[in-house]
């Protein structure tokens, strides 16, 4: 998969992280700053390692079952528009990873995800 990874100074100077497809689409971003790029970094990696089979739940009508044993589960829930998204929440409730748009499916919710998490991987072994 040709995408790309941009790191990228928001408008408090702090350090962000974006993905994007070949057809310039933003698949996966940040959802918040860090002062160093390092954090950013390590952020983005981090997906890769909690986005997990293991980890995921499927919430209906806002309810969910959390993973007894996910430090920070993925989350795929409908919006108010009735589109799927995808979320990873810390234990401390603060959303450190989240679908950059809503899908028509669970499915392509799904495909998504997996899409960020390849292209975190090729950036990883580049």
């Amino acid at each position: 998969m040709a995408t790309s990874i941009e790191f990228y100074d928001d408008a408090n100077n702090d350090k962000r992280w974006r993905v994007k497809a070949t057809n310039g689409q933003i698949i996966g971003a940040a959802t918040e700053g860090y002062r160093r790029q390092e954090h950013a970094s390590n952020n983005l990696k981090a997906l890769v390692k909690y986005a997990t089979e293991a980890n995921v739940r499927i919430a209906h009508d806002g309810v969910g079952q959390r993973p007894d044993d996910a430090r920070m589960p993925v989350e795929f829930y409908e919006d108010n528009a009735n589109e799927w998204r995808w979320r990873v929440t810390a234990v401390n409730g603060n959303i450190l990873h989240a679908s950059s748009e809503g899908y028509t499916s669970l499915l392509n919710a799904k495909v998504n995800l997996d899409n960020l998490i390849i292209a975190v991987r090729e950036w990883e072994s580049s």
